[in-house]
């Protein structure tokens, strides 16, 4: 390898999925939900910038339940329910879909000699689902799920983790993510950021930097 980094880094939704923005929308119409009203509060909830005691960050590092998140949310939890839960039949994950242009590339990444990792926030009853949306976990190095250890983007130390967990630096690695305030949150430890809007555009983009 004459690049100079030695591991690539992965989000799981909308990096290793296809786009999340791609299967709300139908999932809020299937449900008859208005997404306009609900749309500020998963923002904040789950792709806000910052790490705090909200429910939805601490059902991401797996501090409370979705049934007890469902509760705290109030009137509004009963809408969240039915795109967010697993029991719902409008169940958001469920429309969603693996990007296999990716998984192709995690495989190609891997042969070339690169360490690889995951570094996810998802939710505890979502992980069956996640682990269909991604290749093998036998391709990866480090697999860091918020709620299985506690700690979620954008909070700096989960990306610290996966970085000595692969025992290199931050700076050896590239990351790809498809939420700004995350890939922000890891180009500031010092990672080398791909801010995913189009799998085969960030795709080119990584083998460039990687030399393949």
């Amino acid at each position: 390898m004459t690049s100079p980094y030695k591991a690539v880094c992965f989000d799981v939704g909308g990096v290793l999925t296809h786009s999340m923005s791609t299967v709300m929308p139908q999932a809020a119409i299937d449900a008859g939900i208005d997404l306009e009203a609900l749309g500020p509060i998963f923002m904040e909830m789950f792709i806000s910038e910052g790490d705090n005691d909200n429910p939805g960050h601490q059902l991401e590092r797996g501090e409370i339940s979705m049934d007890h998140f469902v509760n705290l949310m109030g009137d509004m939890g009963t809408e969240i329910r039915k795109v967010l839960h697993p029991d719902s039949e409008h169940f958001i994950m469920a429309k969603l879909k693996p990007a296999q242009v990716m998984h192709h590339f995690v495989q190609e990444v891997r042969d070339a000699g690169y360490s690889t990792g995951i570094i996810s926030n998802v939710i505890s009853e979502w992980l069956p689902w996640w682990e269909n949306f991604t290749p093998s976990h036998e391709l990866f190095d480090v697999v860091l799920y918020s709620c299985a250890v506690g700690l979620r983007k954008p909070n700096s130390s989960i990306y610290v983790s996966a970085a000595q967990q692969l025992n290199y630096a931050p700076e050896e690695i590239v990351y790809l993510d498809d939420f700004l305030p995350m890939a922000e949150a890891a180009r500031k430890v010092g990672m080398k950021v791909i801010h995913v809007t189009d799998h085969a555009a960030a795709i080119a983009e990584a083998r460039e930097l990687l030399g393949l």
